[in-house]
């Protein structure tokens, strides 16, 4: 599908910007940190998730998972304490 409209920012001019943290409703969306890393390797052993998600993540493949998404500037992780 053609583009019909041009993009509203030159690509990568956010990508400088510190990501926001938002809060709504008791619940924090925040980027990634290095010290969610247990919280990773435990989400993917979680047997419900791994229902859905077929593998497992070690601590080095967490660690590596989280730097990912440093690099990206584009995920951020639900949190339920403010």
């Amino acid at each position: 599908m053609p583009l019909l409209v041009p993009p509203p920012l030159v690509p990568g001019t956010m990508a400088r910007l510190p990501q926001p943290e938002i809060d709504a409703d008791g619940v924090r969306l925040r980027p990634w940190r290095r010290s969610d890393r247990a919280a990773v390797v435990a989400g993917y052993a979680d047997p419900v998730i791994r229902r859905w998600h077929c593998r497992s993540m070690t601590d080095d493949e967490a660690r590596a998972w989280i730097d990912g998404w440093h690099d990206m500037h584009l995920h951020a992780r639900l949190r339920d304490d403010p």
